[in-house]
């Protein structure tokens, strides 16, 4: 009996010896589990890894002594007194992230897929850390974190299973009120489930690794970077909507400039017809190119010196930068141009017929981005005699698949002038506003005689923004003679 209780002594103080890789006591630690995939050695709010920290309700910044629906900064009764929430998306690395705020940019909450690769790629067992029950995760370099079992926190300052599971926020909506959580019951019990959004969870931060991920000087975004392009155009360190060149920022319609929480026929602003009834629907123009109008999301938001980049931009930085994905925990494809500069495009995948909460599945589980250009779906079909033949239902894209080298067979981009259904919701990132050296006719036609004519006086569009696109020759804009050389 002595002596196995020796053993059993031994393998305790050897279990506390290896439980987290901290060098010292100044937490939280950065730890590297070997898996390409780097986490905090204690919870969000603690000093030690078996301390439970503190509770967060989705979303929120700040604990509280109460958690209940009718506090949360993020729900509220409609006037037939149902419940309503705040749509936020996938709030990692946002002001909605506690993580992010609390210990600053190199901090996140962690995603449905770090979690999944944290039980799929380590060894879990169950664990006691000084006394507090949990579970310890050991990755193939032999480094291990430890998760205590916090409980949650429910209506009122008692806490709800404390010392029997662990519960641990994750970044992603599930459906409209919930959001997915960790839970860690035993080692037989690992796995994501989700619940209400208003109930108080902990956080165990995971590390951002950013290198070669931006050359921003400061944290003052947006900046403008210079690529070293033929053009000398210069782009975004970050998408709209965004506040740092990771996040994926705001989900835009085609010619809209807000977010929305649901994406479809019935939701566009420049749509008719009915979800589902492909055939029933007609389709205002906005012109072929919309960057820097009042359809411009990056020129309303962001103001005159920023527009949606058009096919042509998007072209350019495709022809003269080298890209590649990254091979880190933030997935999506760095851009270096010839000068060295670089920028980083997340991916942040696209809402299409449903509900913005529905991009966050598909942003975790897949490794493309989706972003809008300026141009209208026309292949320049601008052709003389002929007039418009485009479909104004549709606009180009850049679509990449951002598949780290290890997984992918084919060049990242694998779309580059490709159309999509305007409706749908898509990131952009915009590029300086530079004022074009074409010479544009005067604007002081009679009505009869505004638009593009041929020398021959058939008309090719009332958008004088077609000119760029036109052939070389003479043509009538505005009632005055233009010549394209």
């Amino acid at each position: 009996m002595k002596r196995l209780v020796s053993t059993l002594a031994l393998i305790l103080v050897t279990f506390i010896s290896n439980a987290q890789s901290c060098p010292d006591e100044n937490h939280p630690h950065v730890i590297d589990l070997g898996i390409g995939l780097k986490f905090s050695c204690c919870n969000l709010g603690a000093s030690k890894p078996e301390d439970f920290g503190d509770y967060y309700a989705w979303g929120e910044i700040e604990e509280k002594a109460e958690y209940s629906f009718e506090n949360y900064l993020y729900g509220s009764h409609d006037q037939s007194g149902s419940q309503t929430f705040t749509q936020i998306g996938d709030i990692s690395a946002t002001q909605y992230d506690a993580a992010y705020v609390k210990l600053g940019d190199s901090w996140r909450i962690p995603m449905e897929a770090d979690v999944k690769m944290l039980y799929m790629e380590c060894r879990f067992e169950d664990a006691t850390y000084n006394d507090v029950s949990g579970i310890k995760f050991t990755g193939p370099n032999g480094n291990s974190i430890f998760l205590p079992f916090p409980g949650n926190k429910d209506s009122n300052t008692d806490n709800d299973y404390q010392g029997e599971k662990g519960e641990y926020w994750l970044s992603s909506q599930y459906g409209v009120k919930d959001a997915n959580f960790l839970r860690v019951k035993t080692y037989r019990y690992i796995w994501v489930a989700y619940g209400d959004r208003y109930i108080g969870r902990s956080i165990r931060p995971v590390y951002i690794d950013r290198n070669g991920l931006h050359t921003c000087p400061d944290s003052n975004h947006p900046h403008a970077i210079d690529l070293g392009l033929p053009s000398g155009k210069k782009w975004a360190c970050c998408n709209v909507g965004a506040t740092d060149p990771i996040q994926y920022g705001e989900y835009f319609s085609w010619g809209e400039t807000k977010q929305k929480d649901t994406y479809g026929y019935e939701t566009y602003a420049y749509c008719h017809g009915k979800d589902g009834d492909y055939s029933a629907t007609s389709w205002d123009f906005l012109g072929d190119d919309i960057g820097g109008t009042q359809y411009d999301a990056a020129y309303v938001n962001w103001g005159e010196g920023w527009r949606m980049p058009n096919l042509d931009d998007v072209k350019e930085l495709i022809n003269n930068c080298e890209y590649v994905p990254t091979d880190n925990n933030i997935k999506g494809l760095v851009f270096t141009g010839p000068n060295k500069q670089s920028i980083f495009l997340p991916s942040g995948y696209w809402a299409y017929l449903g509900k913005l909460a529905d991009v966050t599945y598909n942003r975790q589980n897949h490794y493309s981005g989706y972003y809008w250009t300026s141009s209208q779906n026309m292949d320049y079909y601008y052709q003389l005699g002929f007039g418009y033949v485009g479909n104004v239902n549709l606009a180009f894209a850049l679509e990449f698949n951002a598949v780290p080298y290890k997984y992918y067979v084919h060049e990242p981009i694998e779309y580059i002038d490709v159309c999509e259904y305007r409706n749908g919701g898509m990131n952009i990132r915009p590029i300086q506003n530079v004022t074009s050296s074409m010479e544009m006719a005067q604007d002081n036609a009679t009505p009869a005689s505004k638009g593009v004519f041929s020398i021959q006086g058939t008309k090719i569009s009332d958008d004088t923004r077609c000119l760029p696109h036109l052939h070389p020759g003479i043509y009538i804009v505005n009632g005055k003679k233009y010549v394209i050389k």
